[in-house]
């Protein structure tokens, strides 16, 4: 049994560091999805509104279950547009 049911990835965006080389969310999402993980793993890129990554979640999730949303910027506007749900 795995914690988690299901895992979103999306782009991943510097804090003003430079980026490195062969690193990107989608990548990092090939590669989890390679070692078979005991969950699904899914890849939604980044929109300034999270269209893709809401439409995603809404396939994943059902009511009352807990999203935990990590990174920097704008992400707090995900977890806005998930409370008015």
């Amino acid at each position: 049994s795995s914690p988690l049911d299901a895992l979103v990835i999306t782009d991943i965006y510097s804090a003003g560091e430079s980026p490195i080389d062969g690193v990107s969310g989608y990548s990092f999402y090939q590669a989890l999805k390679q070692l078979n993980l005991p969950y699904p793993v899914f890849y939604a890129p980044y929109e300034p509104h999270f269209t893709a990554i809401l439409s995603a979640l809404d396939t994943i999730t059902a009511e009352n279950d807990l999203i935990l949303a990590q990174g920097a910027g704008k992400i707090n506007y995900l977890a806005y547009l998930l409370a008015r749900k």
